[in-house]
């Protein structure tokens, strides 16, 4: 968190400091992944794995927290990078992949597994959440991929081959290309909101048919937990 307040006039001492412990937060992300590839595989393996969905959104939450927290972090955090690029772009992008990756996909994988064990398994569907789940993934990817961080390279290239000024001026966002660049993001953003009016809508219509089930809740193959236990 020292990259927050490396520039507002703290001591000088917080540059060091701040620089060694925001890159190390990389290697915690590095295992994270890793464990999350390896579950995967794992619940792929068992077959048949009830909670699929649910743990498809705590894997993307490891992905995306690794590439937005991880790799965009890694980039943002370093002193000399961080100067040049606050406030650019390259923010935006650190900030949306890691929030999805972070909170938002963790949260949502809770709400679906609390929501999968509450209905009775017969009756439940996730056909619809899964279409939500693929719109956000492409969506983000898209949004992140193709227009946000594309926009900052010509943020950073402004700053460092014109001045500092101009790649944060109204003049810059107003480019031919940049604009372009705006309205690529459209697609991402579009399949963003789709799947939260897909997952909002069949959360709610799965809430009036809600029914605890009468059935143990456990999972009887219990592959997925093996496999971490065996990793220790």
């Amino acid at each position: 968190m020292e990259l927050h307040y490396w520039w507002v006039g703290m001591p000088d001492m917080w540059v060091p400091i701040g620089s060694v412990f925001s890159t190390l937060e990389l290697i915690p992300l590095v295992f994270l992944l890793y464990e999350a590839l390896g579950q995967y595989r794992t619940m792929n393996e068992s077959g048949s794995f009830p909670y699929r969905l649910p743990f498809m959104f705590i894997i993307a939450s490891g992905v995306w927290n690794f590439v937005g927290a991880g790799v965009l972090g890694f980039f943002i955090n370093l002193p000399l990078i961080n100067y040049y690029e606050h406030g650019t772009y390259l923010t935006v992008g650190h900030a949306h992949a890691a929030m999805f990756g972070a909170f938002g996909f963790l949260a949502l994988g809770m709400v679906t597994y609390m929501l999968q064990i509450s209905i009775e398994p017969s009756r439940w569907d996730g056909s619809w959440l899964r279409a939500a789940f693929w719109c956000w993934n492409i969506g983000l990817a898209l949004m992140v991929f193709v227009s946000v961080l594309p926009v900052d390279f010509l943020q950073l290239e402004a700053v460092f081959t014109e001045s500092y000024a101009v790649g944060r001026s109204l003049a810059f966002y107003n480019r031919p290309l940049v604009q372009t660049l705006f309205w690529v993001r459209l697609p991402g953003d579009t399949l963003i909101i789709v799947g939260t009016i897909i997952y909002a809508s069949d959360l709610v219509r799965k809430r009036f048919v809600l029914r605890q089930s009468e059935e143990d809740p456990t999972v009887d193959d219990m592959a997925v937990a093996e496999g971490v236990l065996n990793d220790d």
